[in-house]
């Protein structure tokens, strides 16, 4: 698992896709958050599935580092498009 901005995350599986209701695996699963973390502060659980960030679909830890690096760092914000328990939601996470 890749650690990102206080969070743990991982890709997902075709199993945990289909429980997830997907047709297929995207996106990569937050395996982790710490406590009082950017992430956790925005409000990221474990069990969320980021499917984009930014406007950019992220499918592996590598991806979402490379979103983070080349332009959530410059916004100053990552702007994370999750899916939890069947919902698609929109988390603002501060990067510095």
């Amino acid at each position: 698992a890749t650690e990102l901005l206080g969070m743990s995350v991982r890709a997902v599986t075709e199993q945990e896709a289909q429980a997830l209701g997907m047709d297929k695996a995207k996106g990569v699963l937050v395996a982790q958050v710490q406590p009082g973390s950017a992430a956790g502060e925005a409000g990221v659980s474990a069990g969320d599935v980021i499917l984009e960030i930014n406007q950019q679909p992220v499918n592996s830890p590598a991806e979402v580092e490379k979103v983070i690096e080349s332009d959530a760092k410059k916004k100053g914000a990552a702007l994370l498009l999750l899916m939890r328990r069947g919902q698609n939601l929109f988390v603002t996470v501060p990067v510095e």
